[in-house]
């Protein structure tokens, strides 16, 4: 069984060997070629939106202090 695996793995390496250069995702500008338009546009407002999130990141703490602090005392 290791044997005929081997040599299914040598006979695809010779093929492989073989066909370089010769098939699509060898050739140049085949499957791995890089798109120029595919650039993507700045997200104008992950500035505010990332404010936001740490504002309610921000009370979020402050609302957690305080239920401990009221918790503290009523023991």
């Amino acid at each position: 069984m290791h044997n005929d695996f081997q040599a299914k793995i040598s006979e695809g390496l010779g093929k492989l060997a073989e066909n370089q250069g010769r098939t699509a995702c060898h050739r140049s500008g085949g499957w791995f070629q890089t798109q120029s338009n595919g650039q993507a546009q700045p997200d104008l407002t992950v500035e505010a939106d990332l404010k936001a999130q740490q504002d309610e990141a921000t009370q979020a703490e402050k609302e957690v202090q305080d239920a401990s602090a009221s918790s503290s005392s009523d023991d």
